[in-house]
């Protein structure tokens, strides 16, 4: 899961290299639509998924991951 994805720029160059479900939060509704409109041609897009989410508020809806990251 990457905290503050914003495009989605990082998770789309993760997925190259991790064979994962790689999520990411963004609390800017405008940037995560922008980073779901990457998914339609995206050969790994069965694996990648974006949500508008706050970091500040309970963000277990979300599931659960292993690993939390972010660029910021």
């Amino acid at each position: 899961m990457e905290i503050g994805c914003g495009n989605g720029y990082n998770i789309f160059s993760l997925s190259a290299f991790l064979q994962a479900e790689i999520r990411g939060i963004d609390y800017s509704e405008k940037l995560v639509a922008l980073a779901k409109s990457g998914l339609k041609d995206f050969e790994a897009a069965d694996r990648v998924g974006f949500d508008v989410g706050n970091v500040l508020e309970d963000l277990t809806d979300f599931g659960s991951f292993p690993q939390i990251y972010t660029d910021r």
